[in-house]
């Protein structure tokens, strides 16, 4: 049987509205994650920003895998700061989250954007909440109105993106403004931007727990497609050992 991958949602908040319709939030996803997930041999179960996450474990039980989507960023108050940059923030998701990645510890996990800052913060680091407040100048990591630029990336060696990819430097697609900033002990970093903004990420002691800071379910390129194939692969592992 094909790996069941649960993916997360963004959630939007309910706004208020003249039209007469009932105020509502929504589960939204790009089509892009159950797409890759899919062609790379996965079943994609979308998994939503529930108001009460006490029946998440029920989720936790039927996956082999677990894919942290991309999206607005995570309160601030969980890596100690108060907010002074951070946009689009849903509580409730970050609730949820963080209660999926202690159910999933022992299951393959792949964070995308948002899920890399998620699995940093999780583990006990921190974010600068933008790259204004960095002391280094960066490159263009986000066009203006929240267009995707492109930069080059260099990938550590004996890493486990290194082995992936095959390759020590690719082109990433870039559309985030926030960074990391401490990285705890349990976390390796083995990507890095030309500014030296950390673009990949593992946890130490996990056979597959990898964080990218880019896209590549929109890229959709042979490095993308070698990232999800391997993140299916060990989903099948534990599909398996399930």
């Amino acid at each position: 049987m094909k790996p069941v991958i649960g993916i997360t949602c963004s959630h939007a908040l309910a706004k208020k509205r003249e039209s007469g319709i009932p105020d509502q939030s929504f589960d939204l996803l790009k089509n892009e994650y159950s797409d890759i997930v899919h062609r790379t041999g996965g079943i994609p179960l979308l998994i939503p920003n529930l108001e009460h996450p006490e029946g998440l474990e029920n989720y936790a039980g039927i996956l082999d895998g677990l894919l942290l989507s991309g999206g607005g960023d995570v309160h601030p108050s969980y890596f100690g700061q108060e907010n002074t940059h951070s946009t689009y923030i849903s509580k409730q998701r970050d609730v949820m989250e963080f209660e999926l990645l202690k159910l999933c510890e022992n299951i393959p996990i792949l964070g995308i954007c948002r899920g890399l800052q998620l699995i940093n913060i999780f583990y006990g680091g921190t974010l600068h909440q933008d790259f204004s407040v960095r002391d280094t100048k960066c490159i263009l990591h986000r066009g203006i109105d929240l267009k995707v630029t492109y930069h080059q990336i260099n990938i550590e060696e004996n890493s486990a993106l290194r082995k992936i990819l095959n390759t020590d430097r690719i082109l990433v697609d870039s559309s985030h403004h926030q960074v990391l900033d401490a990285v705890p002990e349990s976390i390796t970093p083995v990507a890095y931007a030309e500014d030296g903004v950390i673009e990949a990420i593992e946890v130490k002691g996990k056979k597959f727990c990898l964080a990218v800071q880019w896209h590549p379910e929109r890229i959709n390129d042979e490095s993308s497609i070698k990232i999800f194939s391997a993140f299916i692969n060990e989903a099948k592992s534990s599909n398996k050992a399930r």
